[in-house]
């Protein structure tokens, strides 16, 4: 089996009751079932630069029924993010911290916005420091 053929199944280490951080990257969703099941179970929900775009896609394009539509946390560089998706959103209600910085991956910028502590809710900053 080459590295190519292993799947990476990060929920199944979660432990059923825990609360856990959904972050979505600017990378394909190849089951959108799993993506809307892991969304709703969140305790915190956070699109990170083209993520954003790749989420609104999602939910624009699919029968799933879904009740928080709204990322709690949109952060990047926005260098891959479609600016309108971003406008919507923080118009209903989700929290937008731009970190400009490309000499880092939009993961390690979205890791190291917890440090934003004004503008971050508890509930991430508790969920990420661990």
């Amino acid at each position: 089996m080459s590295v190519l053929d292993k799947v990476w199944h990060p929920y199944m280490f979660r432990n059923v009751g825990e609360k856990y951080c959904t972050v979505l990257l600017n990378q394909p969703i190849l089951d959108p079932a799993l993506a809307f099941s892991l969304w709703e179970k969140s305790s915190y929900r956070v699109t990170v630069d083209g993520g954003t775009s790749v989420w609104a896609k999602l939910i624009n394009n699919s029968n799933f029924s879904i009740g928080k539509e709204v990322p709690d946390l949109i952060t990047g560089d926005f260098d891959s993010a479609d600016k309108e998706n971003i406008e919507y959103f923080k118009s209903m209600g989700a929290e937008v911290v731009e970190t400009m910085d490309q000499d880092r991956t939009d993961f390690t910028k979205m890791k190291l916005a917890r440090d934003v502590a004004q503008q971050i809710p508890a509930t991430f900053r508790d969920l990420t420091m661990t």
